[in-house]
């Protein structure tokens, strides 16, 4: 008889030691810490912010923002959500959106996604299921345009 572990809520049936659903989320919370400090390292980069001057002006302990953005240790990298929070803010960024891994720059410092993310939400259905069929065509698109490309670049393309 296995035991029962929640995992965010999730019950698991854990049958063996051979499972280790602690070693997901701590693998999840390391790619999540990951994301958050590279997204934090753009913004301080793209406002000309060191860490000293980021803490002055946020009151989060440059202590705090070192081991943050110190990949090289991610086990020292776990973000509390108020942290995560303030340091957004300050940035004038949902908290949320600090935490996606590979956020361009671009998309950081937009209201973009959060105006997609708000109207995908507020859509029908079908609306929905649009959104998807053409983000996933762009991707696509994009894509094999880049492939392309990067044929004409090696000299292949149209050969």
């Amino acid at each position: 008889m296995g035991r029962k572990l929640s995992l965010y809520g999730l019950a698991i049936n854990r049958q063996s030691d051979n499972c280790r659903p602690h070693t997901a989320r701590m693998a999840m919370q390391r790619d999540i810490a990951l994301a958050f400090a590279r997204n934090l390292q753009r913004l301080m980069d793209h406002h000309g912010l060191s860490q000293a001057e980021l803490a002055r002006k946020t009151g989060v302990g440059q202590s705090t923002l070192s081991k943050l953005l110190n990949t090289e240790d991610p086990s020292a990298m776990n973000p509390r959500s108020s942290t995560v929070q303030e340091l957004a803010d300050f940035f004038d960024v949902p908290g949320w959106q600090m935490l996606i891994p590979d956020m361009p720059l671009e998309l950081l410092l937009s209201k973009r996604v959060t105006k997609l993310i708000e109207n995908y939400r507020d859509a029908p259905d079908q609306g929905r299921a649009q959104v998807e069929r053409v983000a996933e065509s762009e991707v696509k698109y994009a894509v094999a345009e880049s492939v392309l490309i990067g044929h004409d670049k090696a000299g292949t393309g149209g050969q």
